[in-house]
């Protein structure tokens, strides 16, 4: 009981600053991905592991295209594929998308 009595107010007004700023920081990338036309480095990925691990398709197959495109198209950023639309990350790489590739796109982006 007496662990947290000395605890002070500037410990939480640090960690709520610090929280505040991450919650503002991806406010304001996603209204500005909103705004400015950009292209997306992260949906070819983010569609490999999808395919992946919810279809079972190889993450290096041509469809992943298709299923990126699809994902920008329904989105509401004014994002493009870009000018290399082939996956060339290895699949050491790629593991580190998987987590989001279970998140839809917008919310994942």
């Amino acid at each position: 009981m007496k662990r947290y009595q000395n605890t002070k107010a500037s410990q939480y007004i640090i960690v709520g600053l610090l929280l505040a700023s991450i919650l503002a920081a991806g406010f304001s990338s996603t209204l500005l991905m909103q705004r400015v036309p950009f292209e997306d480095y992260f949906v070819l990925p983010w569609a490999a592991g999808r395919s992946w691990l919810l279809e079972g398709v190889n993450p290096y197959d041509a469809s992943i295209n298709q299923i990126a495109e699809e994902a920008i198209s329904e989105s509401v950023y004014l994002a493009k594929l870009p000018v290399e639309t082939v996956l060339l990350l290895p699949m050491l790489d790629l593991v580190f998308y998987l987590p989001f590739s279970l998140i839809p796109y917008e919310i994942s982006r």
